[in-house]
């Protein structure tokens, strides 16, 4: 067992436990003290620097403080929830690639499905075993590398959640001769010029105020989100994909130099496992023309 240190630093409500091991920092957000003294001592024991915060606000203060290698979230909390964090710390310089295992009551298949697409590596429902959180962290560790951005701002985790989501959604709508739909939605500059983090994120909550699931939403890069629709018409896809893009161009009217928006939307009647590639390259690629032509592109299949 690793030595600790019996101090213990106190910043407000936002609680930091020093121990002396090689493991790395874990965050631990949750509203409940319980859960959190629960969490943190058992990542001290087993070698972690504790840092502790009660609610998102104080989580993301300290995150951007602290840079932590594992962050431990609850998704119900005061605030800031769970999945506003998720959002935040992929858009958050030096904090996209921190591995970040989702600790919640909740287990109904579309928050997790959420929670995965928002960049997270892990989940627990609770309750769950001291061994199931060593395994988590340990398994968190191991996936760290995979959240850091690759060409193009698609992160590689986040890139697998769309593709099994499309698999998932394809399957139903397989079964209930229905379509898929996939829409990518970007913001882009003319020269080149990349957005800011304040338009990537507006970008993020007006996609999400305009589709009526938001756990098919997924932001999977700087100014980038996807939408996935399935049980639905080919025409309705098509009329959605024009709506979210006459409603993102009228919100953006007003700021001067604002950036363009670029939506490509892809249709599929059914989709079978093996087709969710091509569907995503697909979309993509209307997207990626679009941005670099500067028009508006929309693909149907």
């Amino acid at each position: 067992m690793p030595r600790q240190n019996s101090e213990s630093n106190v910043e407000g409500k936002q609680r930091t436990t020093s121990v002396v091991g090689d493991q790395g920092t874990v965050l631990v957000i949750d509203d409940d003290r319980m859960n959190t003294q629960l969490l943190g001592d058992v990542c001290a024991v087993s070698g972690w620097r504790v840092l502790v915060a009660e609610d998102g606000q104080q989580g993301m203060t300290l995150a951007r403080k602290h840079h932590p290698d594992v962050i431990l979230l609850d998704l119900m909390m005061p605030r800031l929830d769970g999945f506003g964090v998720l959002a935040e710390l992929r858009q958050s310089a030096g904090l996209a690639d921190v591995a970040v295992v989702i600790v919640s009551a909740i287990g109904e298949q579309d928050s997790v499905d959420r929670a995965h697409a928002l960049g997270a590596v892990g989940y627990l429902h609770k309750p769950f075993g001291l061994e199931d959180l060593r395994s988590a962290l340990k398994s968190a560790v191991s996936k760290k590398n995979e959240l850091t951005p690759e060409a193009g701002g698609w992160p590689g985790s986040q890139r697998d959640e769309v593709l099994r989501m499309l698999m998932r959604q394809g399957e139903r709508a397989a079964s209930r001769n229905t379509t898929v739909g996939l829409l990518t939605v970007g913001l882009s500059r003319r020269g080149g010029e990349g957005v800011t983090e304040e338009e990537s994120t507006w970008l993020n909550d007006e996609v999400l105020s305009l589709v009526r699931r938001p756990q098919w939403l997924y932001r999977i890069g700087a100014g980038l989100v996807a939408v996935v629709i399935a049980g639905v018409t080919s025409t309705y896809v098509i009329r959605l994909s024009y709506q979210i893009h006459r409603s993102l161009k009228q919100g953006l009217m007003s700021y001067r130099g604002a950036p363009n928006v670029h939506v490509g939307c892809l249709v599929r009647h059914g989709l079978r496992s093996a087709d969710a590639e091509e569907v995503l390259e697909k979309a993509l690629a209307a997207l990626e023309e679009a941005r670099s032509t500067d028009t508006d592109v929309f693909v149907t299949t």
